[in-house]
């Protein structure tokens, strides 16, 4: 008999969580497991990706409806579908979820755990507050195992880390050569390339700000970056500031990630939070050295000297100085990223992280009967 799983998520806008998230849903075995998506917000580019895989989730419409109609439908929810597990995602879908778990469910609780250290006191306020409505935390980074035991006080025997898995297939499978024709960009450019929404956190700012030095060095690139948000308007007038206009691409959001990773020589992310980003790995599947800030599980896809660099957050000279290492060496972007793609099949393979979760479920089920 399969285990039936709820999967309340807050938002179905474009992000690594809900991407994460689909992956692991598509693999799935039905036989052993059935979930259920339900989103707290309306419904978005992530909802397509799920009906188009053949899942219709539901959508609670946060911000269009009164609460009391959201929790008449979350009453509903769970007292109509009983499910076995309700596994929750975000910060807002926890503070309604847990509660109405408690309520109305018999089900066992668990918190899906992804963003490590941004600094926030809400997301430690609400751990703290409801996590005796939590019988389980699955993180997917080590780093965020450590979070919720040091910074949440979560018990360690309610924790375990999982990492997210990839399947590297459609990424090791792209076409060469789509992308820098229609930009255009002459094959001797180096291109750097950095996938994530425009928000404060992911602070493509030091990253523009590095980009004008390494200009200033005299260094030949060209930056792109890939994805959309509230801060695009402030970046784009930064790199008109700036004078590099001639050396860095706003694409926005683009459906050929993949194409776009295979055309680029480096990879790069300068956040100043994450869990274990989606971005990463895909850049490791396609066999991209990466220059990555060291925060959240970003160490434990990145191996300082041996898939990529490590650059602490918010330096613009760390961050120049190791695009710069790569910018003037292919035949060591060559061997990290070699690296990085073995690393990535060895460690990340998304079948073998689906098939830790489902036994997982399974055993959280059989322990509380």
């Amino acid at each position: 008999m399969p285990l039936h799983i709820l999967w309340l998520q807050t938002g179905a806008q474009i992000g690594g969580t809900e991407i994460m998230n689909f992956r692991t849903w598509c693999g799935l075995n039905r036989q052993r497991v059935q979930v259920q998506i339900c989103f707290l917000d309306e419904p978005g580019p992530v909802s397509d990706l799920y009906r188009a895989a053949g899942c219709e989730p539901l959508h609670l419409c946060f911000h269009q409806r009164p609460l009391r109609h959201i929790w008449r439908d979350l009453h509903q929810l769970l007292t109509t579908h009983s499910p076995h597990i309700i596994q929750i995602f975000g910060t807002r879908a926890n503070l309604l979820g847990r509660v109405a778990a408690r309520r109305y469910s018999q089900a066992v609780v668990i918190c899906g755990q992804r963003s490590v250290g941004s600094g926030s006191w809400w997301p430690r306020y609400v751990e703290r507050a409801t996590s005796r409505w939590v019988d389980f935390y699955i993180a997917n980074s080590h780093a965020g195992a450590r979070w919720l035991a040091q910074q949440a006080h979560v018990p360690p025997a309610k924790i375990r880390a999982i990492h997210s898995g990839l399947d590297a297939a459609p990424f090791m499978q792209a076409a060469k050569g789509q992308i820098r024709p229609s930009l255009p960009i002459p094959r001797d450019i180096p291109l750097i390339v950095s996938v994530g929404n425009l928000r404060k956190v992911k602070d493509q700012q030091t990253l523009i700000h590095a980009a004008h030095r390494l200009q200033q060095q005299g260094h030949t690139f060209h930056l792109l970056l890939v994805g959309d948000g509230q801060r695009r308007a402030a970046l784009e007038q930064l790199t008109r500031d700036l004078n590099l206009a001639d050396h860095i691409t706003f694409m926005g959001r683009r459906a050929d990630v993949s194409d776009i990773l295979v055309d680029s020589d480096i990879k790069v992310l300068s956040s100043r939070s994450e869990g274990l980003p989606a971005a990463i790995m895909e850049a490791m599947a396609v066999g991209l050295p990466v220059v990555a800030t060291a925060v959240g599980g970003v160490p434990e896809l990145v191996q300082d000297g041996l898939t990529g660099l490590l650059v602490p957050p918010d330096d613009v000279p760390a961050l120049a100085d190791a695009l710069a290492t790569l910018l003037t060496n292919s035949s060591l972007r060559q061997q990290y990223g070699r690296a990085a793609q073995q690393r990535l099949l060895t460690h990340f393979a998304l079948p073998d992280k689906v098939a830790e979760l489902e036994h997982t479920y399974r055993r959280l089920v059989e322990s509380e009967r």
